[in-house]
């Protein structure tokens, strides 16, 4: 199994970088009980802040897009 991703230096990518480095990989999550399950990842999105009209972001923030501002692997 590969091994997990290094948060830190994930965040300091952009977002079309993210989503070119996750197309085509395989996300899996192994249970407590031992069971794994692997899918994999064969479409993807990418939005780049304000900048980018096609974003949440793109008319600044607000509480509806206050999700968008927050450091990555917050869920």
């Amino acid at each position: 199994m590969a091994k997990p991703v290094d948060a830190k230096n994930w965040q300091r990518r952009n977002a079309v970088r993210h989503a070119r480095a996750l197309l085509g990989k395989t996300l899996v999550r192994q249970y407590p009980d031992g069971r794994v399950e692997a899918r994999l990842i064969t479409e993807v999105e990418a939005y780049d802040g304000e900048s980018d009209l096609a974003c949440h972001a793109a008319k600044g923030r607000t509480r509806w897009t206050e999700y968008v501002y927050l450091c990555g692997f917050v869920a």
